[in-house]
């Protein structure tokens, strides 16, 4: 059993994922040619198993790939895959649905669960004053207001620990007055509008105050008022506001003037987009949301496709709904990692062209089975 590199001499890593082959985190195999690799996670090389040791390997490797492995990307010759325990990379085509969102779901849904754990502790917290409050005399409604807020302000405060409240800093000027821009705080997102280029790369663009208030393009608090209940209708009492204030961010803005704002292009804007969309869905989403998510994502094709079906003219990142939101955010983080994941695998199938020239150098030199170890193993 392998239990050192071959080429660095270090100790190569155990897992408990097969119980015929231990050794490794990430294992390579080629079930029509019957080899099988432990990958040095120090130098990255290839350690090929003893022949006596790979039969009952490849076939839990198998088992392991159609039964629990998830497909993370492919080429003509080989694919990437990944279990809890494992990195599988399997030489062939898998014959497998790429599922490339589904970690971006199920850190989603962790996020709602530890939203709710965090408003649960923030509640708890504050029954624990009213309880001593109430003990002392204090006022009961007070406490029981108390602990609404309290309960939302604990995750509020999680999340400005976890990002901060700056969302980007740099320099963007404006084209049509020379304005400049150094930062966007996060209270300022939901004014970003997704701007799709023409070669399919997602930019930001942020309107020119100045720009808006040299053309009186400044929305005013009673223009505000209207519009809102051009939207909802007049609304009463607090419910009402709330009401207003959620189809403000739904109603157009009207459309800058030509050249003005401020464009973040590039890496940096899709840096500034993931960003702003986590911290956004923060609280995460449930199930049937991230389903609902992940059928946009199908229906759009990509991420910059979604942004452009997202991106209708003047409309803010404060105006998309959760569902729409949370997809945007899956989409976006699944088009970054696609990219990386295709130069990994470029790198992968060079190696593997190496790797299987010294295989078959080894294996015909050492097998007594005849016809080979292809044939023996495809009986």
């Amino acid at each position: 059993m392998l239990t050192r590199c071959l080429f660095c001499h270090r100790d190569l890593p155990a897992n408990e994922a097969l119980e015929q082959f231990p050794v490794g985190r990430r294992v390579a195999y080629d079930p029509a040619r019957g080899r099988l690799w432990a990958v040095c996670p120090s130098c990255r090389r290839w350690n090929l198993a003893p022949i006596e040791e790979r039969w009952e390997a490849l076939e839990e490797l198998e088992k392991t790939v159609k039964d629990r492995a998830r497909l993370l990307s492919q080429t003509d010759n080989i694919a990437l895959l990944r279990t809890p325990e494992l990195e599988i990379v399997r030489v062939g085509h898998a014959n497998l649905t790429e599922e490339a969102w589904w970690r971006y779901g199920i850190e989603l849904v962790r996020r709602r669960r530890m939203y709710q754990i965090l408003t649960a502790a923030g509640i708890a917290a504050t029954v624990g004053l009213l309880a001593g409050g109430a003990a002392a005399g204090a006022g009961v409604v007070g406490g029981w207001w108390g602990m609404t807020q309290l309960g939302r302000q604990l995750p509020k405060l999680g999340r400005t620990l976890k990002f901060g409240r700056t969302a980007w800093r740099g320099h963007a000027v404006c084209e049509r007055c020379g304005g400049e821009l150094t930062r966007i705080p996060f209270k300022d997102r939901g004014a970003l509008v997704a701007a799709p280029g023409a070669d399919q790369s997602l930019g930001l663009h942020l309107r020119c105050m100045a720009c808006e208030r040299a053309t009186g393009n400044i929305v005013t608090s009673s223009m505000r008022v209207a519009r809102a209940e051009r939207w909802i209708g007049p609304g009463d009492g607090r419910r009402g506001r709330r009401s207003a204030r959620r189809a403000l961010g739904a109603a157009p803005l009207p459309p800058p003037r030509e050249g003005s704002g401020f464009l973040i292009t590039g890496v940096e804007a899709e840096h500034v987009l993931r960003r702003v969309l986590a911290y956004q869905n923060f609280a995460g989403g449930k199930e049937s949301q991230v389903r609902d998510a992940t059928n946009l994502i199908q229906q759009a094709g990509s991420a910059p496709s979604l942004a452009h079906s997202l991106a209708l003219p003047g409309r803010r990142l404060a105006s998309i709904d959760a569902t729409s939101a949370i997809a945007l955010e899956i989409a976006v983080n699944e088009d970054r990692e696609r990219r990386l994941l295709e130069l990994e695998l470029t790198a992968l199938e060079e190696q593997w062209r190496e790797e299987e020239e010294i295989a078959a150098i080894v294996d015909n030199e050492l097998t007594w089975l005849p016809g080979g170890v292809a044939r023996a193993f495809n009986r």
